[in-house]
């Protein structure tokens, strides 16, 4: 069923009060210094009735986030909030509100999912909350990804995962604010760059930005419309001028201890590398309603882009799943060319048209299979992660990690938890793709990630004696991908390492790379920053405590426990603790009875299930509907389908493949590629040189211009696109299996490459 909207306007600030809402604004100032970034989030609320309120607002922050800081300032009021039990703090924050003082608390429903309720907020009072958390950032190609989320988008409410049914619904409602297509509040950032980061460059693929330079060399960033809709995360792309080294920072923490964050870069010589050996790939692609029209062609070409990544004897199947699922095949297929194009076109097929989002149920059945080929199976996984059962899933992946690992991508313009969650507890890695990012970049870097060398007996030596005691913040090691940062966090027990190493053997005998420590005086960042890993840890180990035997329930309450503990030391909230602050007020100030509630809608993320809006490209504009819209469900507003209400201006269409990524998807399953990314100018006295090297050789009719073609492509790749060698090796190592199976021993393949590169080189 199709709806439309009425295109007439009301006034926000009408006499009803349903459509009155407490939250005026979201200011975000952030700091980058180091790899680090502190932000503080202000949520301003302004009571504009004639009695006491109760505003609860849900919002997202990144799910790697520590929250280290809650302030309330209400007229000349500063008040400092404490980490509570969060038992204990719902007891404080209802006396606090039966009595009539002012009541400020901010919990945690899942680690990207947070909600601030501000109680008795009394007539024309007006109340900031400032939160603050700390978070790690990514190196990644020499670029740093930063995404600031505005909105949660709808989730799936499911009790698969053996979650209790009422549990599930009661669940669903706390991560499920009310969605509007508009509301009258909006975001304004600020983002500091330190200098001594040596970014040469700040882009956005999601929002237009303003940059300006300090005279200490550091950058600002804003938004060039000053406030924008919260609709997607705020996406910033942070190019380092340099390419980032290996690097450890210790800080000393409140007890007295050393804590260490180091970043190995582990790099291997290609060319040294044993030959692809087969393995098992299984690509699961989200159909549910929420990815329809951005997100799914984004997802197709993905997909498609991936397919095209894998190797001659490699095995694979594609899952499409919803409310129902369904493979491709019966059984795992054997890469070929014919599979690939069966494969290929399958994929142009694939719609979102399979209603919910049950995920658990086709993870159960690929994950329970021994792999096809190869030790170990990677699932690829393509979603929004809009589920409510995500810890069940990770669960369920974290039982089978020894046979599979998780490389998944988040589609969309505000994904979920889950698509870390699968990665991190699996030993994969995840990417994300909102509209407006090149998708190719993050397929083939995955791919690349995927066909690393396997590494074994995997050691850090931290420079300390045997009796030292070193705990490190997650319980396993992070993976090992050529190329990539590898983060660790650990408590040292003494004094300060003067190096730490990372240890390993690989295929081609043992590797190591050494990291000098540097102190950083007067900063409890990274001790935080372990205290947050710690406690996420130990929360993947405890589970879900739903329906666990007696043993496993014991062992979860042990492991809470230990959370709390942790998060009271550390000043850090955790899903069991909480921020509160109480505003003692004077019997004059105090109100009688209860406050009423106002929840506080929030928009419905852009693109999310292909819904549009009319006319709606300002903040400014009067809603649409919205009288209608802040009492009614969203299921009630899309009647069950999609709501069309014409175009929205600001959607973002993906950002078009270069000729480099156009070239890697013409590559046949068995390495030969179909088009040419050199210069026809500059290929054409290669091509005279191979044209008789091939006819010396023995002619080579039946296949000569896709020879020719293949290694013209070689060539280029080696000489345009050196520095991304980690992305086009794979793609290479392809095409040389195919070219040495038409040429050796005939042609010395690698002399002649070798030979042609150097010339390559010296063309201007």
């Amino acid at each position: 069923m199709l709806m439309t909207a009425t295109t007439a306007c009301i006034e926000l600030n009408s006499t009803n009060v349903n459509d009155r809402i407490a939250l005026r604004g979201v200011k975000l100032r952030s700091h980058i210094t180091g790899l680090n970034q502190k932000t503080t989030i202000e949520q301003t609320f302004v009571n504009r009735e004639d009695h006491a309120i109760e505003a609860v607002y849900t919002f997202p922050l990144p799910d790697d986030a520590a929250v280290c800081g809650y302030e309330i300032v209400t007229g000349d009021h500063v008040l400092t909030g404490q980490i509570e039990e969060i038992d204990d703090a719902i007891d404080r924050y209802s006396d606090a509100i039966n009595r009539g003082d002012g009541a400020y608390m901010v919990e945690s429903h899942r680690p990207d999912i947070f909600t601030a309720h501000v109680g008795n907020l009394n007539p024309c009072q007006a109340a900031t909350v400032r939160l603050t958390y700390i978070a790690a950032l990514r190196v990644t190609d020499d670029t740093i990804r930063i995404a600031y989320p505005t909105t949660v988008a709808p989730r799936y409410v499911t009790a698969t995962g053996g979650r209790d049914p009422l549990e599930a619904t009661l669940d669903g409602d706390a991560v499920n604010p009310p969605h509007v297509l508009h509301v009258p509040y909006g975001l304004s950032i600020e983002v500091e760059i330190d200098g001594g980061l040596a970014v040469s460059g700040v882009t956005s693929p999601s929002h237009t930005i303003v940059v300006t330079r300090s005279d200490k060399g550091g950058q600002t960033v804003a938004l060039a419309d000053q406030v924008t809709e919260m609709d997607r995360d705020v996406v910033l792309s942070l190019s380092l001028a340099e390419q980032r080294e290996p690097v450890a920072y210790a800080s000393t923490g409140p007890e007295g201890d050393c804590y260490v964050a180091v970043s190995f870069v582990p790099e291997f010589d290609h060319d040294q590398l044993p030959p692809h050996e087969p393995s098992e790939s299984f690509f699961v692609i989200d159909c549910s309603g929420s990815m329809q029209g951005q997100s799914i062609a984004q997802a197709r070409r993905a997909l498609e882009l991936c397919l095209r990544s894998l190797s001659e004897g490699d095995h694979f199947n594609i899952c499409c799943f919803g409310s129902t699922y369904r493979m491709m095949s019966g059984e795992t297929l054997v890469y070929s060319q014919t599979t690939l194009e069966r494969a290929t076109a399958f994929v142009n097929r694939i719609n979102a048209d399979l209603g919910g989002t049950e995920l658990h149920g086709p993870l159960s059945e690929i994950l329970v299979k021994r792999p096809s080929c190869g030790e170990s199976r990677q699932v690829i996984l393509l979603t929004d992660g809009q589920i409510s059962n995500e810890s069940s899933v990770i669960e369920l992946a974290q039982k089978h990690c020894d046979e599979n690992r998780f490389f998944t991508f988040g589609i969309g313009s505000a994904c979920s938890n889950l698509v870390n969650g699968l990665a991190r507890s699996t030993g994969g890695a995840s990417e994300f793709i909102t509209q407006g990012e090149a998708i190719e970049d993050k397929v083939l870097r995955t791919f690349g990630r995927i066909g690393s060398p396997k590494v074994t007996e995997v050691q850090i030596d931290w420079g300390h004696s045997d009796n030292a005691r070193i705990d490190l913040a997650s319980d396993r090691l992070p993976p090992i991908f050529d190329g990539d940062a590898m983060n660790v966090l650990s408590r040292v027990s003494g004094d300060r390492p003067a190096e730490v190493t990372l240890r390993c053997k690989t295929p081609i005998g043992p590797a190591q790379w050494s990291v000098p420590v540097i102190e950083v005086s007067g900063d409890d960042l990274i001790p935080k920053m372990w205290a947050r890993r710690r406690i996420q840890s130990l929360d993947d180990a405890a589970g879900n405590s739903a329906g666990q035997s007696y043993f496993r329930q014991r062992r979860h309450n042990r492991e809470k426990s230990r959370v709390v503990e942790l998060s009271k030391a550390f000043g850090v909230m955790c899903a069991y603790t909480t921020f509160i602050a109480i505003e003692h007020r004077s019997e004059q100030e105090r109100n009688a009875g209860q406050p009423e509630l106002r929840r506080v809608p929030v928009m419905l993320a852009q693109g999310w299930g292909d819904v549009e809006l009319a006319g709606l490209t300002r903040m400014a504009c009067a809603s649409v509907g919205v009288r209608r819209m802040a009492s009614a469900s969203f299921d009630d507003l899309i009647g069950g389908d999609r709501l069309v209400l014409g175009e929205y201006a600001c959607l973002h269409a993906s950002a078009q493949p270069s000729l480099f990524q156009a070239i890697l998807m013409s590559q046949s399953a068995d390495g030969r590629f179909e088009r040419r990314g050199m210069d026809v100018q500059v290929a054409m006295p290669f091509e005279k040189k191979l044209e008789e090297l091939l006819d010396s050789a023995g002619g080579f009719d039946d296949d000569r211009r896709d020879i020719i073609t293949t290694i013209l492509n070689i060539i280029w790749l080696r000489t345009e696109y050196a520095d991304e060698r980690d992305q086009w090796s794979r793609a290479e190592a392809k095409a040389m299996r195919y070219l040495k199976n038409k040429l050796e021993p005939a042609i010395d393949l690698g002399t002649v490459i070798d030979q042609l590169v150097s010339i390559a080189e010296g063309v201007d």
